[in-house]
């Protein structure tokens, strides 16, 4: 038996979507034989992108085989949350967005915030939809309260695997709010002590304040000690200890938390039995002062608890007098404020007189309330109108339109207010303006004069003139306008163009309002010019302030040369003169040059002679002549006839044949 071995070859491939065999080598692959006398093909490294069907096929001189291979490349499963980082204001919405790579999931994405489930978190807000999943990868919260602050996890299954990521979310500037505050009412005996606290968080950390009806607590009390401390978690803490409390320190407490996005406050009574007693610890106590036309709360300095009742005395009248006059009802030993509506210098400032009566003998409860001994005080409190500043909005209008170059005046009037009043100006969001070269300013008591001595367009603005005093301020603001004329920022120019190209005419002002631009003859850009597109163009420019702009210019298409037969076929007997001749348009200045067979014709050369018939009026047009004296075989070549003007060229070429007769 006779075995021949017919050597196999192989070769592998990869079918492409559309069915077409790619060569594998194309690829991030190896190829190379084994061990078995086979080949192999290896992925390093193994990526998605080798998904597919692969085809090895084997021939030799006898048959061919193929075996088709299908790989599924399994990438590990990946997970990603995005925005990675998430911080946001109290109010604003967050929107988080699940993604997997590689896998694939088998399942929907399972969400978790600080490590629980959301599935009960998603129950709650069924109704207000302010958490939800818009769909299963992605979690939107509309308004982000502090309760959402934490870490958001995404949880994704494959069949052979699980990946998660975390985001966590940071609130940002948040108002203050209060998470603990002290009893709305307690009543302690004299000489005893007693702490009262506010607990507050908000971003920034808030500053806190105390009150004691109305009034900052005096930092020289000794019997006062306030002070505040920022916990681990974020969370200030003010408190207020009083030691040896007396009567006079019995009131309405007040702690206020303000921060740059917000405020909040909490108001609690702290009643100490006894009295009644005149506070003369707080001097603002006997002073009252208000703006005219806002409402004012006088309070007795007389302290004490129970309070029977009280009574308010103006000009020798008891009060209320009138339907803007109240005072609060004693209610539970505690009240008796006066309340005044709308306040009038004329009217209601001066001294107000409140008179106190409280039951001092309470041991006895059988006596009749007659018979019970009482005690009265009065106190006296002094009520200071002030007037606010008022400026004048008829002297100061809301809009002013002006023209470039214009001096012009903006009066600031203070026609209503105490002494002394501070006058500023400011431009756009509360710019402070100060004198300049061009701008000046000139204050007196009531008045503020801003000066432009040659105003721009760069002075269009809000321009605001501020009023204050110790009291209150008042504000009016005017826009300037500033109309400008055009002017050029572009002007346009004559212009060449050569046939065929584009052009574009570069016609530009500046001004306001906005100039319009208006060509009388045609438009800003022309396309694929023609001849006939050589003349005068005017671009006028107007926007209705000053003199229209505008100007007249030429444009010029200039033809390049343009050669009417590209290539002909001359036959010449030998012996005889052969003329050739090659004929273009276009603008001057058109020059030929002559080749043979891609060489220069050397003018020396006398076998040549070379002739030009150009246009006499506007040189448009060329004929240039090769004449070759006595040609013989030799002469049988391709002759080129370049034409060039400064903007192009173009060729005629021509195949001279030297036919040799039988005669020759």
């Amino acid at each position: 038996m006779i075995i021949i071995q017919i050597d196999i070859q192989y070769e592998w491939y990869r079918e492409t979507e559309t069915g077409v065999y790619m060569a594998a080598n194309l690829y991030d692959v190896d190829i190379d034989d084994d061990d078995g006398g086979g080949h192999r093909m290896i992925f390093r490294p193994t990526t998605a992108s080798h998904n597919g069907q692969w085809i090895c096929l084997a021939n030799n001189s006898l048959a061919e085989e193929k075996a088709v291979i299908r790989v599924q490349v399994r990438s590990p499963l990946q997970v990603s949350v995005e925005p990675r980082q998430a911080q946001v204001d109290a109010g604003r919405p967050i929107t988080f967005n699940c993604t997997a790579i590689g896998g694939p999931p088998n399942r929907p994405p399972s969400w978790y915030f600080n490590g629980k489930n959301m599935l009960n978190i998603f129950r709650e807000h069924v109704r207000d939809q302010r958490i939800r999943l818009i769909e299963p990868n992605i979690l939107h919260i509309t308004a982000v309260r502090r309760q959402d602050v934490g870490a958001y996890q995404c949880v994704i299954q494959s069949e052979q695997d699980e990946s998660q990521s975390i985001v966590e979310l940071k609130l940002g500037d948040v108002a203050p709010m209060l998470l603990e505050t002290f009893p709305e009412r307690q009543v302690i005996q004299p000489n005893s002590a007693i702490s009262i606290r506010c607990i507050v968080i908000g971003t920034p950390l808030p500053q806190i304040r105390w009150y004691l009806d109305d009034q900052p607590i005096p930092p020289n009390l000794s019997r006062f000690r306030t002070g505040d401390h920022v916990t681990n978690e974020g969370k200030v803490v003010s408190f207020v200890n009083i030691t040896n409390v007396r009567v006079i320190d019995g009131g309405q407490y007040t702690c206020v938390a303000q921060n740059e996005v917000g405020r909040s406050s909490f108001d609690g009574l702290v009643l100490v039995n006894g009295g009644p007693n005149l506070r003369t610890s707080f001097r603002s106590h006997h002073n009252v002062s208000v703006v005219a036309n806002m409402d004012a709360i006088i309070r007795c300095p007389i302290i004490g608890y129970p309070l029977e009742s009280i009574q308010w005395e103006h000009n020798n009248n008891l009060l209320p007098v009138n339907h803007r006059q109240s005072i609060e009802p004693i209610i539970d030993g505690y009240g008796g404020k006066l309340r005044i509506e709308s306040v009038h210098s004329f009217q209601d400032s001066g001294d107000y007189i409140c008179t106190v009566r409280m039951v001092t003998d309470q041991s006895d409860s059988t006596r009749s309330r007659s018979q019970q001994q009482s005690s009265l005080l009065k106190g006296n409190v002094q009520l200071n109108v002030h007037y606010a500043p008022k400026i004048d909005r008829h002297s100061l209008p809301g809009h002013l339109k002006t023209k470039q170059g214009d001096r012009i005046k903006l009066m600031c009037s203070v026609i209503e207010g105490d002494q002394p009043i501070e006058i500023e100006w400011f431009r756009g969001t509360m710019k402070i303006v100060r004198s300049t070269d061009q701008i000046s300013i000139q204050n007196g008591d009531e008045y503020s004069l801003l000066t432009f001595k040659n105003v721009a367009i760069t002075d269009s603005d809000k321009w605001t003139c501020i009023a204050r005093n110790a009291y209150a301020s008042d504000n009016s603001t005017i826009e300037i306008i500033v109309n400008v004329p055009p002017k050029w920022i572009h002007e346009p120019k004559n212009a060449q163009v050569i046939l065929g190209r584009s052009l574009t005419i570069n016609c530009q002002a500046e001004g306001y309002p906005k100039p319009k631009i208006v060509f009388s003859n045609g438009s800003l850009y022309l396309q694929e010019t023609e001849i006939t597109d050589t003349g005068l163009y005017m671009c006028q420019i107007s926007n209705g302030i000053g003199t229209d702009l505008s100007k007249v210019i030429q444009i010029q298409v200039q033809q390049p040369p343009r050669v009417e037969q590209k290539f002909t076929t001359e036959t010449v007997i030998r012996g005889q003169t052969a003329s050739l001749q090659c004929r273009s348009d276009g603008d001057p200045i058109l020059t030929a040059e002559w080749k043979r067979d891609m060489q220069p014709i050397q003018s020396s050369n006398q076998h040549y002679v070379i002739k030009e018939d150009q246009s006499q009026l506007k040189r448009t047009s060329i004929t240039s002549y090769l004449e070759i004296i006595d040609t013989n075989r030799l002469d049988s070549a391709l002759f080129t006839c370049t034409i060039s003007n400064p903007f192009g060229t173009d060729i005629c070429n021509i195949q001279l044949i030297v036919q040799v007769t039988f005669d020759n």
